[in-house]
């Protein structure tokens, strides 16, 4: 016979789901067998119908999807010029040229007080106090963690093209909680980047090398040691230029 100990132990076999049991109670009359499989079924059945419950409660109806976003901004006919360096060398002689925004990569600590300083794509369990002791006014967040952290220490905040700004929507968004210097996504075309102009302070990247991965533990070093960089060989003998943060 099944016993209502028997049927507890098959309907808290839940290993392969995302439930769990915190209280069974189970009547049974003696003298009753059921298959250990009809119980499992039921097991089954039933996560299944809660699983889509729940997923169908979350579902998200854009309401607004025939809403237009109007902005009465004056778009300029002169584009100016941005620079992001990535090295000392890049940095002394873009700073003899008359350009007015200058990106530094925090990890060359070396700003003048009207440069930007790019924060890490990765951000390091410290970012709050590498922040707090920052005395520049304006800093580039790479990720979505980081804005918070910014705008705390009051700074003014900028976003890279890794937060993959790609619509109006994404735009009115950031300029609702304060942010108006967004680097659009590198997948834009230009007739998509035009009428995001009209919304707030847009660049868009026309020249460098795009990183394709970021990745916090050091293939080089992995592989053959410590070299300070090297290249990626692909498939095709294509050779991708590894570069390496000064701590590795």
């Amino acid at each position: 016979s099944t016993t209502a100990e028997k049927v507890n132990n098959n309907l808290n076999k839940l290993g392969d789901t995302v439930f769990f049991t915190e209280t069974s109670e189970i009547n049974i009359d003696e003298n009753v067998f059921i298959p250990a499989s009809e119980i499992n079924k039921a097991r089954r059945e039933v996560t299944k119908k809660l699983e889509k419950i729940i997923t169908d409660s979350y579902k998200r109806y854009d309401n607004n999807a025939k809403q237009t976003i109007n902005h009465n901004y004056i778009i300029s006919d002169e584009l100016e010029f941005s620079v992001c360096v990535s090295d000392k060398l890049q940095l002394d002689a873009i700073r003899k040229t008359d350009c007015k925004r200058i990106y530094v990569p925090i990890e060359l600590n070396d700003f003048k007080e009207n440069e930007i300083v790019v924060l890490p794509r990765i951000s390091p369990d410290n970012l709050d106090e590498i922040i707090s002791n920052l005395k520049n006014k304006s800093v580039l967040v790479r990720n979505i963690g980081q804005i918070e952290i910014a705008k705390r220490h009051n700074k003014e905040v900028y976003l890279d093209f890794t937060m993959n700004v790609f619509n109006s929507y994404s735009c009115d968004f950031y300029k609702t909680i304060g942010i108006d210097n967004i680097t659009l996504s590198t997948e834009l075309t230009l007739k998509q980047i035009k009428p995001l102009t009209q919304i707030c302070n847009c660049e868009c990247i026309v020249y460098g090398k795009i990183p394709m991965m970021v990745t916090e533990n050091c293939i080089v070093k992995s592989s053959v040691g410590c070299q300070k960089g090297g290249f990626l060989n692909d498939r095709t003998n294509e050779k991708f230029l590894i570069k390496c943060l000064p701590e590795c």
